[in-house]
């Protein structure tokens, strides 16, 4: 199913990469996935997204109010990677971000994820040449 307009998807992309997104507008395709409507919303696990050429896995509740309780899996753009060349073995992939607020108003903490992001990796780096 192809989906375009999304103010989720437009935050998401924006806030990881920038340069993805255009004038106001995002569009991808989403697998089919397998959902359950119960409590006053809509739950599933792994719908996979994809917008450009990247993966984006969305798991948790949608509220029938538009409430998001969700987690999204996404790659570890290009931009944290470059200039940091030395922990790029150490980030992992893909990084999993916490998405809460509401569909028209989706909050992504983009700064947080990769300040925490990147001072996992400094650590395991550092593990590593200490040899632990």
């Amino acid at each position: 199913m192809k989906i375009s307009g999304s103010p989720l998807l437009l935050a998401l992309v924006t806030g990881l990469a920038p340069a993805a997104a255009g004038p106001g507008t995002i569009s991808g395709e989403v697998e089919q996935t397998a959902f359950e409507i119960a409590g006053g919303g809509v739950r599933y696990r792994e719908m996979k997204v994809r917008l450009d050429r990247s993966l984006y896995v969305f798991s948790g509740r949608i509220g029938l109010d538009g409430a998001l309780d969700m987690t999204v899996a996404a790659p570890i753009p290009a931009w944290i990677k470059e200039g940091r060349k030395e922990l790029a073995p150490f980030l992992g992939d893909p990084v999993r971000i916490p998405l809460k607020g509401t569909m028209e108003h989706p909050s992504l903490d983009v700064q947080g994820i990769v300040e925490r992001l990147l001072l996992d990796a400094a650590r395991k780096a550092l593990l590593d040449r200490l040899g632990r």
